[in-house]
């Protein structure tokens, strides 16, 4: 998402605005990136959630409770847990703070130096080794000054980091672009460290070819032992860096992902949205050599056409941007505690940036492919930009521009009376006359 350091400056500098309206003109600077604008303060947002559902929502499911649980952050991106409970956060800017028993320390683990922060460069992900408490290895997504996206490894140890215990696993060959660098980055349940790539564009909102190409690390998922070596089983392990780190290609903007209770990893790619192209968000399950079509074309349920299009690379699920420019899917999670009732085991929690919600999918098969329901969990939840489960079972979610983390606790009954005001799920036409040949049905919200 466009983090538009540049545009706040100019907004700074512009006379005689006043504070409320600058924080409602800064969501209006974050355009096409991620693929969300959210264009006015969370009172207008009622109006443009209108479209999607039956009734205006509450503002957070009945018996949950919302509490901010560190706020003050500058640009926080991510939240980690390590095994005793500790919560890092990752900053935008480089540094990356340290939580102990709900209370933010005041040293920093570390402030990466030479982290490039403007737009969407920076630090953007971080992932603990599955060995944190006793290795204290930290992993970091980020874009350095020298201009080249990175992977880097810290060493944690006693609650800081030295910038001198930096390794890095892999430096990008292509420069940084201003949008769609290096994103995410997790330690996966096969041990092993994903990585997702934007494509890198740096032109119009339909151009960057990097997501078709092997010979670059843009557009793709890249997985990689946790030294930075090949792992042994990945598509193209024999052939030259970078193609012997992907794992899937053909990305635009896949700025989270995820894993699902089985193992298999989930991505949300974001499409372009200007009024005559693509407006769609997509969720893929993400399997080994696939390719998701970026920027050739982008996949549509039932996925029939364009001719080259793989059923088996079909999102699992979409929505469509409404208003235009207004949406983007920054954040997952399969909730798998026992903090909430029964019915919650399983559900998908997705953050919708530009409409500022929390949504949560249920699914009809235990392959988790089969959405049943898509229901607004908290319509004002602010500028999500990514969901994590805590050792206490409970959702924590980091808001960007609220500078906080905030955690979801819930008091009501063990079973809860269903939700019935559920989002619509129908069939709907891409109305796209310049691209028509690409797109067919798709099933999503109407």
């Amino acid at each position: 998402m466009r983090f538009l350091k540049w545009g706040v400056d100019r907004l700074l500098a512009a006379p005689k605005i006043s504070r409320a309206r600058l924080g409602l003109l800064l969501f209006g600077a974050l355009v096409l990136a991620v693929g969300a604008v959210a264009t006015n303060a969370p009172a207008t947002l009622a109006g443009s959630l209108a479209a999607d559902s039956p009734s205006a929502p509450s503002t957070l499911l009945s018996s949950f409770t919302r509490t901010a649980v560190l706020t003050g952050l500058q640009n926080p991106v991510q939240t980690r847990f390590a095994p005793n409970g500790d919560m890092y956060v990752a900053q935008q800017c480089g540094t990356i703070r340290l939580a102990h028993n709900g209370v933010l320390v005041a040293t920093p683990v570390i402030a990466i130096p030479n982290t490039q922060c403007d737009s969407e460069r920076g630090l953007l992900g971080i992932a603990l080794d599955g060995s944190f408490a006793s290795n204290g290895y930290l992993y970091a997504a980020y874009t350095n000054t020298d201009g080249y996206s990175r992977l880097s490894r810290f060493t944690v140890v006693n609650g800081v980091a030295s910038p001198a215990s930096e390794t890095i696993l892999y430096k990008y060959t292509q420069p940084s672009a201003v949008y769609h660098n290096i994103n995410d980055v997790m330690w996966g349940p096969d041990g092993k460290l994903w990585v997702s790539s934007g494509d890198g564009y740096t032109c119009g909102s339909a151009c960057g070819t990097n997501g078709q190409l092997l010979t670059s690390a843009h557009g793709k998922m890249l997985r990689f032992n946790p030294d930075g070596s090949v792992p042994s089983d990945n598509p193209y392990a024999t052939a030259a860096a970078p193609q012997s780190y992907i794992w899937s290609l053909g990305y635009r903007s896949n700025f989270r992902f995820n894993f699902m209770a089985n193992g298999t990893p989930i991505v949300g790619d974001v499409g372009v949205h200007t009024s005559t192209e693509d407006k769609w968000q997509r969720f893929y399950m993400v399997s080994k050599g696939s390719n998701y079509g970026w920027s050739s074309y982008e996949y549509h349920e039932p996925c029939t056409s364009p001719p080259g299009a793989n059923l088996s690379n079909c999102p699992f699920y979409e929505y469509q941007n409404a208003p235009v420019g207004a949406n983007a899917v920054t954040g997952f999670l399969q909730y798998e505690g026992t903090a909430y009732p029964p019915v919650f085991q399983n559900v998908l929690f997705y953050s919708e940036y530009g409409t500022q919600t929390i949504h949560y999918l249920t699914f009809t098969d235990s392959t988790y492919t089969s959405v049943a329901t898509d229901t607004i969990f908290d319509s004002a939840a602010g500028t999500t930009v990514d969901l994590e489960m805590g050792p206490d079972g409970n959702l924590y979610s980091t808001s960007i521009y609220q500078g906080t983390v905030y955690k979801y606790t819930y008091s009501g009954p063990p079973n809860p009376t269903p939700v019935t005001d559920q989002l619509q799920i129908g069939t709907m036409y891409v109305k796209d006359t310049t691209n028509a040949a690409n797109w067919s049905v798709q099933s999503n919200l109407q």
